[in-house]
């Protein structure tokens, strides 16, 4: 079964190399989980930045 893939990019321009990760990803999720019946991914760059102190 062909798993239909929807990716949303939020703040990134669209990228092959991210859209063809994606559907590898998605594909080998369809060969463990046949009942799936799509797949909506939402690739977003995080915006907080680190400002002082330590890092965690």
């Amino acid at each position: 079964m062909q798993l239909p893939v929807n990716i949303t990019y939020r703040g990134l321009k669209k990228s092959q190399g991210i859209e063809q990760l994606v559907l590898e990803k998605a594909t080998r999720l369809d060969k463990f989980c046949d009942h799936i019946s799509r797949c909506d991914v939402a690739i977003e760059q995080p915006n907080h930045t680190h400002k002082k102190g330590n890092q965690f």
